[in-house]
């Protein structure tokens, strides 16, 4: 039983893992900028320039397929969720019958 719960954990977490490496090279996650509206120097004039918030539009064309591969991995989720979830539930009605376990 661990053993299928790692494999779900891992899996899980590279699908995860790879959705916000596809964002950041797709420009679609903004990163952290270096000047935090709390550090010092941040209210001076200029403080802001050269960080993300000038960042231009992301490409119109570009944010319908950033859609649909968001979607495809909210599915992809839910499917890796809920074939887990009914793993567990049919191990858990087997088990009382003749298992030694």
């Amino acid at each position: 039983m661990t053993d299928i719960e790692l494999f779900f954990k891992i899996a899980e977490s590279e699908i995860r893992r790879k959705h916000i490496q596809y964002l950041k090279k797709q420009k679609c996650l903004k990163c952290v900028s270096a000047a935090e509206p709390n550090s010092p120097g941040a209210n001076s004039p200029g403080a802001g320039i050269g960080t993300d918030d000038f960042a231009p539009e992301p490409n119109k064309g570009k944010a319908k397929y950033v859609k649909r591969f968001n979607e495809g991995i909210d599915t992809a989720l839910k499917v890796l969720q809920r074939e887990y979830k009914d793993f567990v539930k049919r191990m858990e009605t087997e088990k009382p019958r003749g298992s030694k376990f």
